[in-house]
């Protein structure tokens, strides 16, 4: 019997019928034979009838790794998991209101989906809430601080006094305070 440990299963096939024999194929996930080659044979090397079924086992490439659920990890803790199972894994961020900064929001290929090693998995990492320091606004027109407010990502919500000619007096929230990115600010105005 011919030894056609990692040859092609064709080869091996090819080599074996020379010989008079008959291949007896079997498959098996390996992490080192390429896909397609023989990982191992029965009978190598022995004297056998011809017309005689010989084993050999041709790998099917390395065994699909299963995607761990990764929502709610560290970017770290989740490379950490990948790189474990021999996975790639590459990020985009996104705010979010209801996810810390840091932590997973999702995945691009859902837990449980069976990949081959070496896949890329992406995941979106969160900024946290989307937020803008609320600019001084005291002494400005309405148009002043509508521009002040847009370049920020807020707006005026409500005003509070005369219509025409008018400067703002108060605000609420105050200067220098954190909001949430798209709210609006409430501000009383008097004429100028």
């Amino acid at each position: 019997v011919p030894g056609v440990v990692g040859d092609t299963q064709a080869a091996a096939a090819s080599s074996l019928a020379s010989d008079h024999l008959v291949s007896n194929l079997s498959t098996s996930y390996s992490e080192t034979v390429a896909t397609g080659e023989v990982i191992s044979e029965a009978s190598i090397g022995q004297s056998v009838r011809p017309g005689t079924s010989i084993g050999i086992v041709v790998s099917l490439g390395p065994q699909p790794r299963t995607v761990p659920n990764m929502t709610g990890i560290t970017y770290a803790a989740a490379q950490s998991e990948l790189g474990a199972i021999q996975l790639q894994i590459s990020d985009s961020q996104q705010y979010s209101d209801t996810v810390p900064q840091g932590i997973i929001v999702s995945q691009t290929v859902v837990s449980g989906t069976q990949v081959p090693r070496g896949s890329t998995v992406g995941v979106v990492v969160s900024l946290g809430p989307h937020t803008a320091l609320v600019p001084d606004l005291t002494g400005q027109s309405i148009q002043q601080a509508q521009s002040a407010l847009a370049q920020v990502g807020l707006s005026i919500a409500t005003v509070y006094g005369p219509n025409g000619n008018v400067i703002i007096i108060l605000q609420d929230p105050a200067p220098g305070a954190t909001v949430t990115y798209g709210s609006g600010i409430t501000v009383w105005v008097t004429k100028q």
